[in-house]
Formats: structure tokens, C-alpha cells, sequence
């Protein structure tokens, strides 16, 4: 069971609702929504190791954290599980998929110009009638966008081979050849989707983070052209984590083909 999840992470408005309803129609592919597995584990073990009765027993914290992905996916009986996290990614979520989960994991990140991410939330914001829809983008405590993008950065940092990168752009406009690369990332037969009848069967409940929408994906692939206004101190941010981060894949890129050469 451990070894048929494929761990999704990354930004949010990157295409994520519309890879795992593509999957979704193949019968092999299990997806749902924002996953609690995550969580669920973090929480387990923050709880084990402030319970002074099993403090000294470490046996017992590494059988129910383990035993969690079983019991979560226990009525799951396809070949891949996608299961999405944004975070997954984060150190402290890589090394609880490390000790109790694989290895050797397969993580799908996907990706998007954060000026591109950051217009698409304040449209979404601003059709749910937000005050103020730059609230905490990009702030640092701002976690709905920060944490991902802590989490992509770190990304870069792992090993590669564990690691598929998706672009958002890429998705929308070569979506057979990015599903090729995801099939053969997961090692499964490539399967015959249909691109114009395309539904998320996974309920998210948007409404309770008032993003009304925000999972909302049309039956066939297509770019919305989103233009809304921005603030200079949130371009200038935007910029700045950009520079950061392309800066880092550069590198990585580099690493990689260094690594290929010897």
C-alpha cells in the first residue's frame, strides 16, 4: 500500500485540481482533494513526543505513525494513490514520508510564475467579495501561499530523482506530453483520457475558507486570461521570491547535468 502513493505538492493555482481529475478517469488512479494524511500524521507524532508515558518507547510512536497511511487508504484498492499536500514537501513532512511511508518517493510539484499564482488567488478573492484580497499574500505568516512556496523551494533541495516538477503552463498547453512525463514518472501504462469531458468528483469545501470557486475547473483545458490590479509592494515581493527561487532551479538543473555527465 505505502509504495502506491504518489505524494502531490506545490503552490496552489497550478493546476492541481485539474492533474488529479485527468487521472481520475483512469480506474487505476485513486485521487481525492487536500489530503488530512499529512496532518493527521504530524499531529500523531507532535502528541507522541509530548506523552510522557511512551516517551521512552519509541517502538510504540513508529507503529501508530506508520500503520497511519494503511488505515487512511484501507478501502483504497487501486494500483496509485495520489495524495495531495502542499506541503509535503516542507522538511519536517519529507522526513515523516522518509521514516514511516517510502524511501524511495515519488512527489509531483507543481508550479507557476508567483506573480501569475498571486493574480489568480486575488480573482478568486475578489469574486467572493474579500475586503481586501492581497490579505497576507506573501506576508510571512501568510500561509496559504508562503508555506507552499517554502515547500517548492525545499523541493530543490531533495533528491531529484524523487521529484517530478510540473509547470502550470505546461499542463494547460501540451497537457498529453505532461501526463506522459507523469506516467512514466509513477510507472503505469499511459492511458487514453478524455481532455473534453473533464470533472472534479473530489469535494472541497471551499465555502469554509470563503474561496467559493477555488476548486471549480471547466470540462475542457483552457486558460482563463485573469487581469487584475496589484499592488507594487506585493509585485516587488513577488519578484523577489521569483529571483529566489529561479535562482535555485537553475542550479539544481545544473547539479543534475553535472551529475549526468560523470
Amino acid at each position: 500500500m505505502k509504495e502506491n502513493i504518489v505524494f502531490l505538492a506545490g503552490l496552489p493555482r497550478t493546476g492541481s485540481t485539474l492533474l488529479t481529475s485527468i487521472l481520475s478517469q483512469n480506474p487505476e488512479i485513486h485521487t481525492a482533494g487536500n489530503s488530512a494524511l499529512c496532518p493527521l500524521m504530524w499531529e500523531m507524532q507532535d502528541a507522541c513526543s509530548r506523552t510522557e508515558q511512551i516517551m521512552n518507547r519509541p517502538d510504540i510512536p513508529d507503529k501508530f505513525i506508520g500503520s497511519m497511511p494503511e488505515i487512511f487508504y484501507k478501502d483504497v484498492h487501486s494500483s496509485i494513490i495520489i495524495d495531495k499536500c502542499r506541503t509535503w514537501t516542507l522538511q519536517p513532512n519529507i522526513e515523516l514520508i522518509y521514516k514511516y511511508i517510502n524511501l524511495n518517493p515519488k512527489i509531483i510539484v507543481m508550479n507557476r510564475p508567483i506573480i501569475d499564482v498571486i493574480k489568480s488567488i486575488i480573482y478568486i478573492r475578489k469574486m467572493n467579495n474579500w475586503k481586501n484580497p492581497e490579505y497576507k499574500l506573501l506576508d510571512d505568516d501568510g500561509e496559504f501561499l508562503m508555506r507552499p512556496l517554502q515547500s517548492v523551494y525545499n523541493s530543490l533541495f531533495l533528491n531529484q530523482e524523487h521529484i517530478l516538477h510540473i509547470q502550470y503552463s505546461n499542463l494547460i498547453e501540451d497537457t498529453e506530453n505532461t501526463l506522459k512525463k507523469v506516467y512514466d514518472f509513477i510507472k503505469q501504462d499511459l492511458y487514453q483520457h478524455n481532455f473534453n469531458n473533464i470533472k472534479n468528483n473530489n469535494f472541497e469545501n471551499d465555502e469554509a475558507i470563503s474561496l467559493i470557486g477555488l476548486h471549480d475547473i471547466r470540462k475542457s483545458i483552457s486558460k482563463r486570461n485573469i487581469d487584475v490590479e496589484v499592488s507594487n509592494e506585493l509585485i516587488e515581493k513577488a519578484n523577489k521570491y521569483q529571483e529566489i527561487l529561479d535562482k535555485q532551479i537553475s542550479k539544481t538543473n545544473f547539479n543534475q547535468q553535472e551529475s549526468r555527465g560523470q
